[in-house]
């Protein structure tokens, strides 16, 4: 028998375990990837169509008059910025956290506008406004802002690999 350590077989179980991905990591990623879609879609709708995206903003009462113009900008941008940081994997984990304050943000938004004023539309989708106006009020507004929220929770919470960013 040999004693000669370099002999040995040596197995680090983290390297050698077979790599077999997760069910949950996927559902969470699957969940996220739906969200970012959808905020990537509302983003380009509302660059598509500025004018009705700032006359909806203009009718939401809650919104302070100097912060109007920012938002109608800025919005669209960000939305898109966050969706694309998602899907090209630059930082992912700060793109889900960015996309759940954007959305925890519009949620309260639309709290406070149905409890203190008249309830504005969305603009979300530019374009296609006038079609959700039709089929869904400010109830499922904030119902479809809560179950986005809560995938994007779900996924953050489950898939702890992606929140691993490799840049600082």
């Amino acid at each position: 028998m040999s004693t000669d350590p370099s002999c040995e077989p040596t197995f680090n179980r983290d390297e050698d375990a077979p790599k077999v991905p997760s069910v949950v990591a996927g559902i969470a990623r699957w969940m996220t990837h739906a969200v970012m879609a959808l905020l990537l879609l509302a983003g380009l709708m509302k660059a598509a169509d500025p004018v009705t995206f700032s006359a909806t903003v203009e009718a939401w009462e809650t919104i302070p008059v100097f912060l109007r113009t920012p938002i109608v900008v800025g919005l669209p941008a960000a939305e898109v910025l966050v969706a694309g940081c998602w899907f090209l994997r630059i930082r992912p984990c700060r793109s889900r956290l960015a996309a759940l304050s954007m959305l925890l943000a519009f949620f309260t938004a639309t709290a406070v506008e149905s409890a203190h004023a008249e309830p504005g539309a969305c603009g979300c989708f530019g374009l296609m406004d006038a079609w959700l106006e039709r089929t869904a009020g400010r109830e499922a507004l904030l119902y479809r802002t809560g179950v986005m929220t809560l995938c994007l929770l779900t996924g953050l919470l489950l898939d702890r690999g992606v929140c691993k960013d490799a840049n600082p």
